[in-house]
């Protein structure tokens, strides 16, 4: 048998496990996320709206994050928001944060729309840091697009020299259909820009309360959606039962790329109250239990058209599947999440040690004998 140096050895099995993702110190099989948001994603010049940027570390928890941010600062001012770890200005700015102890952070800030058009929000780069390894664990990026119409006042209106102030956006006085919704009044456009469009969703022509409208449909679900604007001429897309009980077509993406549209609620069960939260900057149909705690009871629908109930963690914007049997609720019972790629890696790393061993005990013997 070929004689193998002990150092040799063991600087092979520290390589081995170092490339396994077993030694101390390396950030192995992390991954992160980001979400930029922004509600509502149609203002008229003049009115303020939200961005909400998120950033999501799956496994390890985030200890710094660097981040550079850029936005159009000829349509958009920002005004608030953020803390001391953010500076904005001039169309650009930066998130610098330390000590988050956290698998997810949010920062959210207010904008003003200043002129019409396409107005686009940027995290160009990004980099945050691990609690527990100190390593990196990613550098994600995004940005997100919405529109500023222009203002009803007539020394305001959008410069007709820009051909992105061109697109046909709908006049909300152009004889929209009236809805009141828990008296609150809601106008139902007859139709909507076309980058409006949810993702998912199709153009559809329907009749609404006897007019002809274009609304958006979702060829696997099955939901409707009409377009409209309220009181506080906030624009957004209303989902539509064949009813005129019309509800905010609200999503949540979820890391693993999940999203869910969340339903009215249209249960009672013990122990809760119905309740509207903020989620996304429009109010939401759930239930909120006697010992509240920060979770509430929603009802949603998944991408494949599939609808339950869930637990929503206002604080984290996360959601957990819930059984309601027998006007009870409870937490569905997790399946057995074995991760079977831990069974290979103990099977090399048992087999390398009993390697290593039997060959030091070769090595030993031999020396002896010598």
């Amino acid at each position: 048998m070929k004689k193998y140096p002990l150092k040799t050895i063991t600087i092979f099995l520290v390589l081995t496990l170092f490339l396994l993702g077993l030694f101390p110190g390396v950030a192995f099989g992390k991954s992160t996320d980001l979400k930029i948001s922004v509600q509502p994603n149609s203002v008229k010049q003049g009115q303020t709206f939200t961005i909400k940027v998120t950033f999501t570390s799956q496994g390890e928890r985030m200890d710094s994050l660097d981040a550079s941010l850029s936005y159009d600062g000829d349509r958009m001012e920002y005004t608030s928001g953020g803390s001391n770890t953010v500076q904005l200005g001039h169309g650009q700015g930066t998130i610098i944060d330390y000590g988050i102890s956290s698998n997810t952070q949010t920062y959210t800030f207010q904008f003003r729309a200043k002129k019409p058009g396409k107005a686009t929000f940027s995290v160009d780069h990004s980099e945050i840091i691990g609690q527990d390894t100190g390593q990196l664990l990613g550098n994600p990026s995004g940005s997100i697009q919405l529109t500023i119409q222009a203002s009803s006042d007539p020394g305001d209106q959008e410069d007709p020299e820009d051909p992105e102030d061109s697109e046909d956006i709908p006049d909300p006085k152009d004889d929209p259909i009236e809805v009141d919704r828990d008296g609150r009044l809601i106008y139902i456009l007859r139709d909507y820009p076309s980058s409006e469009l949810p993702e998912g969703f199709e153009p559809f022509s329907l009749t609404f309360k006897g007019d002809e409208v274009l609304g958006a449909q979702n060829p696997n679900s099955g939901m409707i959606l009409l377009y409209g604007i309220d009181e506080s001429f906030q624009y957004a897309f209303y989902i539509y039962d064949y009813t005129e009980n019309l509800v905010p077509y609200v999503t949540l993406t979820i890391p693993g790329d999940q999203e869910y549209t969340f339903l009215p609620m249209d249960i009672s069960p013990e122990g809760y109250q119905p309740d509207e939260i903020l989620i996304n900057g429009s109010l939401v149909s759930v239930l909120r239990p006697e010992d509240f705690k920060g979770i509430y009871l929603v009802k949603a629908m998944n991408r494949d058209g599939e609808v339950g109930y869930y637990f929503y963690d206002e604080e984290e914007g996360t959601i957990q599947r819930a059984i309601v049997r027998d006007n009870v609720v409870e937490p569905e019972e997790e399946s057995s999440s074995f991760n079977w790629i831990i069974l290979p890696l103990a099977g090399i790393t048992l087999i390398l040690l009993i390697l290593v061993i039997r060959l030091y005990s070769t090595y030993k013997g031999r020396g002896k004998k010598s």
